[in-house]
């Protein structure tokens, strides 16, 4: 059975893809979609409340960060915060008609594109490594 984590890893493969093509709305959605599913992995592995659960419905990323934090004793940063905004706005603004409609350019697709990737060094070891403890 696929996990949160092994979705969010080809989410992060299909950023690259859409980076490569210029595709660059799809970028930044799938760049959401990465760091979400990461918060999401570690709320489905360590989370222990109802208020847990239902973080795994939210496409907001603060929360799912905060939460994380909570479990993971991490404080991110203010432009980490920043950027976790930014991701939301995306998932939304990129994705759908209206008013508040986007289209991303270059420049922001790949600043996207190396944030998370600044991510996915930094904390996505950090955010699963319960996963084999649970295990135990």
């Amino acid at each position: 059975m696929k996990t949160y984590y092994d979705i969010a890893l080809r989410d992060l493969q299909s950023a690259k893809i859409m980076l490569d093509a210029g595709i660059y709305n799809n970028v930044v959605r799938f760049c959401q979609q990465y760091v979400e599913k990461i918060f999401k992995e570690r709320i489905h592995i360590s989370g222990d409340t109802e208020a847990d659960q239902s973080l795994l419905f939210t496409h907001k990323i603060l929360r799912l960060a905060r939460r994380c934090g909570e479990l993971s004793d991490i404080t991110f940063t203010k432009d980490e915060i920043i950027f976790f905004n930014e991701l939301s706005t995306y998932y939304f603004d990129t994705n759908y008609p209206g008013d508040d409609y986007i289209e991303v350019d270059g420049e922001t697709a790949q600043d996207a594109y190396q944030n998370t990737l600044d991510f996915q060094s930094k904390y996505e070891y950090l955010l699963i490594e319960q996963k084999d403890n649970k295990k135990l």
